[in-house]
């Protein structure tokens, strides 16, 4: 299959990630899979999400206006055991995160994200799986809304489950060094391949859906510009 994008040893297919998996090997899956709870659908501007719209955040005299993520199936199910399997297989290391949902066996290193949001209706942390034989890491990075931990170097939210790019940095350098290509079989806004292009890694990302793949590019090229 003719990738979406390449460039610099990072490689973007557009596909559905169980028709690629059986043929893929890396030394380091990191990913952020769909948790199977409906988030996708809970747009910021009406739906099942309109209560959760910060209209009445003020940001100077100027209310922020709402985000709309649109609306998609890609979180209505998670993906099957046998998926989960095959990455544990095809991988020497792995970063899971929404473990704690997934047909996982006990860890040692569990990596916590503390998303310091001030104890609203979303959960304060999240929790992504390993097999790193270490003692659990935590990181507080704040990703509230208008609210994020670096003011200065605000990131464009563009996904509705889009972890910071910090974020994904700190789990993939908690990998053995030896670490040279990264696998994320759900890309998303393209994260994880940003991350590692930012490290000086490799790395191969899946993305179903054709928008954010388009996404997942431009925020590439504007790296490398």
């Amino acid at each position: 299959m003719k990738p979406y994008y390449e460039r610099d040893g990072i490689v973007l297919f557009n596909a559905d990630s169980r028709e690629l998996l059986p043929g893929l090997k890396a030394d380091l899956v990191c990913t952020d899979p769909p948790y199977g709870i409906g988030v996708a659908r809970r747009s910021w501007n009406g739906g099942r999400g309109k209560k959760h719209c910060r209209s009445g955040m003020m940001r100077g005299r100027k209310p922020v206006q709402c985000r709309d993520y649109g609306d998609y199936d890609w979180d209505d199910a998670p993906p099957s055991r046998w998926v989960f399997d095959l990455l544990r297989e095809n991988s020497r290391w792995q970063i899971i995160f929404g473990g704690n949902y997934f047909p996982l066996p006990p860890s040692r290193c569990w990596l916590v994200w503390d998303k310091d949001n001030g104890g609203n209706q979303f959960a304060d942390c999240e929790l992504a799986w390993t097999n790193f034989e270490k003692p659990v890491r935590k990181l507080r990075w704040r990703w509230n809304g208008f609210l994020q931990e670096d003011m200065k170097n605000k990131e464009e939210r563009v996904h509705r489950a889009q972890k910071p790019l910090e974020v994904m940095r700190w789990c993939i350098q908690h990998a053995p060094e030896e670490c040279g290509t990264i696998l994320d079989p759900f890309a998303g806004s393209g994260t994880t391949l940003l991350a590692a292009r930012t490290l000086g890694r490799k790395a191969i990302g899946i993305e179903r859906e054709e928008a954010f793949c388009e996404t997942a590019a431009k925020r590439l090229e504007l790296a490398v510009a």
